[in-house]
């Protein structure tokens, strides 16, 4: 189990309702949206391959960021 504070579980919980959101107005048509989530950005992992990731390495990465 892992420990969250409310505000930030209220901020997962956000970001995963705008991302049910856009994917049901069809974002994911849209023209830029595979290298959106296949490219990666600066230092950071491409969406694809994060969400790719075990549970421990996202863990693990989000608390190497802060």
């Amino acid at each position: 189990m892992i420990h969250l504070t409310k505000e930030r579980y209220a901020e997962l919980l956000r970001a995963e309702y705008k991302l049910e959101s856009l994917e049901g107005w069809g974002v994911d048509n849209w023209s830029g949206y595979d290298g959106a989530i296949h490219e990666s950005i600066d230092d950071m992992p491409s969406a694809w391959d994060f969400c790719h990731m075990s549970d421990d390495e996202v863990v693990n990465y989000w608390e190497e960021r802060d």
